[in-house]
């Protein structure tokens, strides 16, 4: 959610303009840029930074989608991320307060990283529900077209998808695979659909509009990931009206209730979600239910004002 400069004040400043080129000095230095802050709010986990101490006069706050801790535990290979554990578990004292967006992150910070719970807000994710809303009884999809929007990395859970994506193909021949992403796995992935038979496409993007049509055209969506710190990708199948089938994992457990607002297979495991999978393309009432269900869930949970007005809550404590 963005921060409204009437309601909470917003400073920003601009880093200065370089010399054009060959005009500058060889030994000039730029300006420094000078910031008085009074909250700092930054990333951390993979991709976010850590702190060495603890900046003076200012609040700091930590937003922390997952851990280092989580990766190195639940993603294939990752084990050796265990080693920036202690930096991330340093950085996350020196904060003043954290930001997550899933209880099951919440849970993590306290148990693995000893933060007190009075420590951390747990947030709803914002989502642009007009975009992506259409009465679930609405659609159209189309028979047996399943997508997976992810970025191709492992953590992902790809690998998981293209080895139960055979099991599908043996039980609904026509069934079709439409994946969304690019990543280093590329190669994995581009290879799976050399070898489908023309049943698995990759799509390296789409358009915020294309990409919304897409989902209201699918009949499933699938994420199959082994960790999240929210499960973006679900929460906008699930805005859309689509049927979620989608791991047991961290992140995605607190969004999705199994047989209520989505279905969940074991983390993992391509035998269960290939089952998961065939279970929804059998099931047209299952799927109705699912979809309609978890759009009201997806509504309430990631209603924009509301973010908001707890973001704002949050920067103001």
């Amino acid at each position: 959610a963005a921060l409204p400069s009437e309601n909470f004040p917003v400073t920003t400043s601009p880093l200065p303009n370089p010399p054009p080129r060959g005009e500058g000095k060889k030994n000039e230095q730029a300006e420094p840029l000078r910031l008085d802050p009074d909250i700092l709010l930054f990333p951390v986990g993979p991709g976010g930074i850590f702190l060495f101490w603890k900046p003076k006069r200012v609040r700091t706050i930590a937003i922390v989608y997952h851990t280092y801790f989580q990766q190195a535990q639940f993603v294939p290979h990752q084990w050796w991320k265990r080693i920036f554990v202690p930096l991330e578990r340093r950085t996350l004292r020196h904060a003043d307060q954290l930001l997550c967006f899933c209880e099951d992150t919440a849970a993590v910070l306290q148990q693995s990283y000893g933060i007190a719970r009075e420590r951390i807000t747990v947030l709803p994710h914002a989502l642009d529900l007009g975009a992506w809303g259409i009465a679930a009884e609405m659609r159209q999809p189309e028979a047996g077209l399943c997508v997976c929007v992810a970025r191709l990395e492992a953590r992902k859970g790809i690998d998981v998808l293209l080895k139960a994506w055979p099991k599908v193909r043996a039980v609904f021949p026509h069934a079709r695979l439409i994946i969304v992403g690019d990543g280093h796995l590329r190669g994995a992935v581009d290879r799976a659909v050399r070898h489908s038979d023309e049943s698995i496409e990759r799509i390296p993007s789409l358009p915020f509009a294309s990409l919304i049509s897409l989902l209201h055209r699918a009949q499933i969506a699938v994420c199959p990931s082994y960790l999240e710190g929210f499960g973006l990708a679900a929460a906008e199948a699930m805005a859309a009206g689509t049927p979620v089938v989608a791991s047991d994992c961290d992140g995605l457990r607190s969004m999705i209730t199994h047989g209520k607002t989505g279905w969940l297979t074991k983390r993992g495991d391509a035998d269960d979600l290939a089952e998961g999978i065939i279970r929804l393309l059998s099931d047209g009432t299952l799927r109705t239910g699912l979809a309609s269900v978890g759009q009201d869930s997806c509504r309430r949970r990631c209603d924009p004002a509301n973010a908001e007005a707890q973001l704002l809550h949050a920067l103001s404590d």
